[in-house]
């Protein structure tokens, strides 16, 4: 694990939020390549720029698995 992201959701688009928790508790964004925004990273983007920095290959994806273990939503 390269370490925990703090994501905080804007309350005033609470559809969008709703939405993005409900796909993520369904597993809509586990490595499929998708992604959207609807906040900002509050803490932890010396993870992000870890990922950012990780070895791709076919398609732009990383050449080895990055599990996120857990992701703190307030």
């Amino acid at each position: 694990m390269l370490g925990d992201i703090v994501v905080r959701l804007y309350d005033e688009t609470p559809i969008h939020r709703d939405n993005f928790l409900k796909l993520v508790k369904e597993g809509y964004y586990d490595g499929d390549g998708q992604y959207t925004v609807f906040g900002e990273v509050e803490e932890g983007l010396d993870v992000v720029e870890m990922i950012q920095g990780t070895a791709t290959g076919r398609a732009d994806r990383p050449v080895d698995d990055i599990e996120m273990r857990m992701i703190a939503i307030e």
